[in-house]
């Protein structure tokens, strides 16, 4: 079964304007096959899916789609073993396990930008699963 949370960054400018990665981000409006394994509500997306290297606590970076969402820096980050959706408000992102585009289970804690790498947002509680989650 796939997990699946949601918020970090936004479309391509913004994810390299928040130091979330070079801007060398696939943009793709579904031609390109970079859609997200859960389907993500047209009323949620506020931009086109991208492929990215993305990282989910301490596994191996992997390929992942990343849907923006609301418009507000917060997205959809699907991975070949799990899918999360970071909402973001303000310097802060509360993390969810997304199992399908209308169930999504908090995995509670509080995330935060790190400051030595902003590609990745870290939880205030290094124990909880999944503790970090990068995008690049």
């Amino acid at each position: 079964m796939k997990r699946a949370f949601s918020g970090l960054c936004g479309v391509a400018t913004l994810l390299a304007a928040a130091g979330c990665g070079d801007g060398s981000a696939t943009p793709d409006n579904g031609a390109n096959g970079a859609e997200p394994a859960i389907a993500v509500a047209d009323s949620d997306r506020s931009g086109p899916s991208e492929r990215r290297s993305c990282q989910i606590g301490g596994g191996a970076p992997e390929p992942c789609v990343v849907t923006p969402l609301f418009g507000d820096g917060s997205f959809e980050l699907s991975g070949e073993r799990e899918t999360v959706r970071l909402l973001i408000e303000g310097d802060e992102a509360q993390v969810f396990a997304v199992f399908s585009p209308e169930h999504r289970v908090p995995t509670g804690g509080t995330f935060r930008r790190d400051p030595a790498d902003p590609a990745c947002w870290t939880d205030e509680d290094p124990e909880r699963e999944p503790g970090r989650i990068c995008v690049r």
